[in-house]
């Protein structure tokens, strides 16, 4: 946990200096994502929930041409397993992106990506018993520019909640 938070620290201290050693801002730099998928539950709650449909926002600014500064939120809802309730999940997530690839007509663009920020579960709505947890993030985004003003991305990312069992 403390490796994982130390590298988050330090992506975010590169990431302000590399944006301050830019020269020239690019010429787009706002980018709104609308977000629509699939969110397949993993470990602990795989027991609780199935796969299910997911759709959020994102906004974001590009730093310098290589990296960019995202807010995501979604929401996903899950059927419960084993005839348990259904699950909703909320992401809230700030997070970092690096460009490790650019195709040379710039219509392909792949960014790793990390952040942080929290997951609320909320397993029985009518009872009012959500929980929110602190969480990170990783992942990729896979740009293909359609337009000038239009791209299509593809975009599968981890979230991990940090949940107190006691």
């Amino acid at each position: 946990m403390k490796s994982i938070v130390k590298t988050f620290v330090v992506m975010l201290i590169l990431s302000f200096a590399a944006g301050n050693l830019q020269a020239e801002a690019p010429e787009k730099p706002w980018i709104v994502e609308g977000l629509v998928g699939v969110a397949v539950p993993t470990f602990d709650i795989s027991d609780l929930a199935d796969p299910g449909f997911v759709a959020g926002v994102a906004g974001g600014y590009r730093i310098n041409e290589k990296i960019l500064g995202m807010v995501e939120l979604d929401y996903g809802t899950h059927g419960g397993a084993k005839a348990g309730p259904d699950v909703n999940v909320y992401h809230y997530m700030a997070k970092f992106g690096y460009r490790v690839f650019e195709s040379q007509d710039t219509k392909w663009r792949i960014f790793v990506n990390a952040g942080a920020g929290a997951m609320t579960f909320d397993a029985d709505a009518a009872a009012a018993t959500a929980n929110t947890y602190f969480a990170i993030n990783a992942g990729a985004k896979i740009y293909y520019d359609v337009s000038d003003l239009l791209s299509v991305v593809i975009s599968p990312q981890g979230d991990i909640a940090f949940v107190d069992k006691a």
